[in-house]
C-alpha cells in the first residue's frame, strides 16, 4: 500500500498526467491495487484509465461534489 505523487510547474494536462502515470505510477501498481482520483478531465481520460488498468488495477472515482448531502 502507498501513495504516488509528483508535482509539475505550471497547469497540468492530459500529457502531462499521462507522463505521471506511465512513468511514476503504473509501475509503483500491482494486480488488484486501487487508484482513486476525482472528476478533474484528465483523470478520466479514457487512455488514462486503460493504461492504469493494463497492469490490473483498478480506476474508481470520487463522487461529485454534492453541496445538499
Amino acid at each position: 500500500m502507498g501513495i504516488t505523487t509528483s508535482s509539475f510547474e505550471g497547469g497540468t494536462n492530459t500529457e502531462t498526467f499521462l507522463f505521471f502515470v506511465r512513468e511514476i505510477l503504473v509501475p509503483a501498481l500491482w494486480k488488484g491495487a486501487v487508484v482513486v482520483m476525482d472528476n478533474l478531465n484528465v483523470h478520466t481520460n479514457q487512455l488514462v484509465i486503460e493504461v492504469i488498468e493494463s497492469v490490473g488495477a483498478k480506476v474508481l472515482f470520487l463522487p461529485t461534489y454534492s453541496p445538499e448531502l
